[in-house]
């Protein structure tokens, strides 16, 4: 019976343990961007240790964003590191930090605590520096030593957390095509006074409509010249006199768009503020069947700038712009007015976004426009030296898809 069952444990258990003596993981060491410049010359020397993978800055910070993980600062959140390390099976990750006359190396554990520390003095690692880093990682990974049977580790209820399976990458690079689509709550103040007295006002209540626009930077670099397009479309009313009237309001406008990037803070972060600068036609229509106020359509150039800041936490950032209006041009109305025209104006914008995920963001922002127009001469309305002052605001609220 003794016998019997010997033999069952055997057959039960022996694969088991042919299983366990053949997993022995593969080192894996990541490095994270030196602030020396030196990252190249360290990849490729730890790569020339035997069976050692090595990856990089950009590798590590999906990983983490595919966990859900808000990079900034991970490195000083050791449960955060520890659960991104046994996920993706990383044995160390090597990253300098600087210090007064030179930098610290630290190697950080799959505890996601630094494990070991070497300091380095002057503004370079050196290739001497380097060299070390190199044999020390070598000795934490004991390559010397023959493979051993990885220890299987249990783990308490609270640190139990690491996915065996890991998700896949979030891609934050790479998506150079910006689509929005949202709402857009708008009001329209419309003031005409002539040198001969007249004086007419059509203030408009808030009416709603929707705003779709594009912008696109092919290749994604960090400096890049791209487009932009935005549509924009409302129906309301606008009232004089006690009489309220139907009203159509259309704005589209696009051009060229040139943009820089850069980094903000530690390189682990990833935060990078954005400015851009851009101009091109804006066309603007507004379409009423009010008697006293005709149609009017305008064709006028724009040129400004924007900039996008991350404040806060990461996945929100900061969107303001400022775009001129040095001249226009009336393709409709300008005869009601007066002879001839002379348009010029400002628009602002104060708003921010979301980040949901890698590919959507919440969008929202406060939007002001405001024309001026002299007109010369007569006109069919009965004014003469007429000028206008034409007020265009709006809140919106939409969702961006990068592509």
């Amino acid at each position: 019976m003794f016998k019997v069952l010997s033999f069952l444990l055997v057959v039960l258990f022996a694969p088991c343990v042919a299983w366990a003596q053949d997993e022995t993981p593969q080192p894996f060491v990541v490095v994270l961007d030196l602030p020396s410049g030196e990252t190249d010359a360290l990849v490729s020397g730890l790569k020339g240790l035997d069976g050692v993978r090595v990856e990089g800055q950009t590798w590590f910070l999906e990983e983490v964003q595919a966990r859900g993980i808000t990079p900034r600062r991970i490195l000083r959140r050791p449960k955060d590191m520890r659960w991104v390390m046994r996920g993706a099976n990383i044995t160390y990750v090597l990253f300098l930090e600087p210090k007064e006359g030179g930098f610290t190396a630290n190697f950080v554990g799959e505890t996601g605590e630094t494990e070991e520390k070497m300091d380095f003095e002057g503004e370079k690692v050196g290739d001497e520096g380097l060299a070390k880093l190199v044999e020390k990682t070598k000795t934490l990974l004991k390559l010397d030593e023959k493979p051993k049977v990885a220890p299987v580790e249990t783990l308490d209820e609270e640190e139990e957390i690491a996915p065996v399976v890991v998700k896949p990458p979030v891609v934050s690079g790479g998506k150079w095509l910006d689509i929005g689509i949202g709402f857009r709550l708008l009001k329209r103040d419309l003031v005409v006074g002539g040198k001969n007295g007249g004086v007419l006002t059509y203030p408009s209540q808030f009416y709603p409509g929707g705003q779709l626009s594009v912008e696109g930077y092919p290749g994604d670099a960090d400096e890049a010249v791209g487009f932009t397009l935005r549509g924009l479309v409302g129906l309301g009313s606008v009232s004089s006199g006690g009489v309220a009237s139907g009203v159509l309001h259309a704005d589209v406008e696009g051009g060229v768009s040139y943009r820089v990037r850069s980094q903000l803070g530690n390189p682990e972060s990833g935060r990078k503020m954005e400015a851009k600068l851009r101009g091109g036609p804006r066309f603007t229509m507004f379409s009423t069947d009010a008697p006293a106020l005709p149609a009017t359509s305008l064709v006028a150039l724009s040129v400004g700038g924007a900039v996008t800041l991350p404040v806060l936490a990461d996945e929100f950032k900061f969107k303001g712009s400022v775009d001129l209006t040095p001249f226009g041009l009336w393709l409709e109305g300008k005869e009601q007015f007066g002879e001839s025209a002379f348009t010029y104006g400002v628009s602002t914008s104060l708003g921010g976004v979301y980040a949901a995920t890698s590919s959507i963001e919440i969008a929202f922002d406060y939007w002001l426009r405001v024309d001026r127009t002299a007109f010369s001469g007569p006109g069919a309305l009965g004014f003469d030296g007429a000028e206008t002052f034409e007020m265009v605001q709006g809140l919106y609220v939409g969702a961006n898809l990068k592509l």
